[in-house]
């Protein structure tokens, strides 16, 4: 779960198509919460069974990479697209607390499922990295602290933070040797990661 205070939830995310509803992050249950796009609104964060809590507009193109972050700071929160926050801020102190699994790349593991990829995911618990336009990282994101969740970037289904939570693959979900970073060199793992 994230938390009822400060966190950070970025990813890299590139669509296949955008013709329909594309989950992020989701967690179903009491306490569940969703991360996503919507054809009709753009970024959303909100409960499961639960009117949206805050939306951003944000009108993404098949076939590029974007740096997504949601930071909340105290009861301010705020939506990035490539390092430039889209719409105003918003208040919200919702609790995001479910105990329930984790899904990347879909609301749930089956419904408004991503038709595309996602890359280096990094979910901070306690922490709001961005309060203002940055320049997205160049590499793939590291373990930092307050760092709950760090996937979506290694050869296989694997939780690169200390908490080194299991990760169990669904559907034909696959890992890619595709990535937002263009390498200069040759391929480094370390240095360009993956996408699943």
């Amino acid at each position: 779960s994230l938390s009822t205070g400060d966190f950070t939830l970025e990813f890299w995310v590139y669509f296949n198509s955008v013709s329909a509803d594309s989950g992020f992050v989701g967690c179903t249950g009491i306490g569940g919460y969703d991360f996503l796009w919507r054809t009709s609104t753009g970024l959303n964060i909100g409960r499961v069974n639960t009117a949206f809590d805050n939306t951003f507009a944000w009108s993404p193109t098949v076939g590029k990479w974007y740096h997504v972050a949601y930071c909340r700071s105290g009861t301010s929160l705020r939506a990035f697209i490539d390092g430039t926050q889209i719409g105003t801020t918003a208040t919200n102190s919702t609790a995001y607390n479910s105990a329930t699994t984790v899904v990347i790349g879909g609301s749930s593991t089956s419904d408004r499922l991503l038709n595309g990829y996602i890359s280096n995911l990094r979910m901070l618990k306690g922490t709001a990295s961005y309060t203002a336009n940055f320049t997205p990282p160049i590499a793939a994101l590291t373990a930092i602290s307050n760092t709950s969740l760090l996937t979506c970037q290694s050869n296989r289904f694997i939780d690169n933070s200390s908490n080194n939570f299991s990760i169990t693959r669904n559907g034909d979900t696959s890992i890619q040797p595709f990535s937002p970073f263009a390498p200069t060199d040759a391929y480094s793992t370390a240095n360009v990661g993956g996408s699943v």
